[in-house]
């Protein structure tokens, strides 16, 4: 609702997509820099909070089908994205260096029309930092050491 009257006040979409990069980018700092720990359940609602920006604006009435299509390619959105998997993923589990989304589609057309896309998690330049925000689990009770040899 807030970014309403902002993206009406722009019809450059340099300006409109450098407005989107400004909110992502501060969404994404205020995560980083309070340290906020995600569960594998936060992890997964961080991802459809993020999947949700490209909803609003796939519906967004006062952008135009140009703009719509920029905005929505946005690196700025494919970094958000690429947080969330990466909050999603084992401790030392590699990355793929393609998507498999995109791996299934280019098996089905010719060689000539091949391209490879990476998955967002690579759109994120400092991922060790971000996967030190994953919730530790919590295995079990902590028994205290029983050790009775005299009786």
């Amino acid at each position: 609702q807030i970014l309403l009257p902002v993206l009406a006040a722009s019809n450059d979409p340099a300006v409109t997509n450098m407005i989107l990069k400004l909110i992502c980018e501060s969404w994404l700092d205020h995560i980083y820099m309070n340290k906020i720990k995600f569960s594998r359940d936060g992890a997964i609602q961080l991802l459809l909070d993020f999947a949700h920006v490209k909803i609003w604006l796939g519906n967004c009435s006062i952008i135009n089908q140009t703009m719509k299509k920029k905005l929505i390619k946005n690196e700025i959105l494919q970094r958000c994205e690429g947080v969330g998997k990466l909050l999603l993923r084992r401790p030392g589990e590699p990355i793929r260096m393609t998507d498999k989304k995109t791996e299934k589609s280019t098996q089905e057309n010719s060689d000539s029309e091949k391209t490879e896309i990476m998955p967002p998690e690579m759109y994120v330049p400092n991922q060790e930092q971000w996967l030190e925000l994953r919730a530790v689990k919590k295995r079990g009770f902590l028994l205290p050491k029983l050790c009775c040899n005299e009786f």
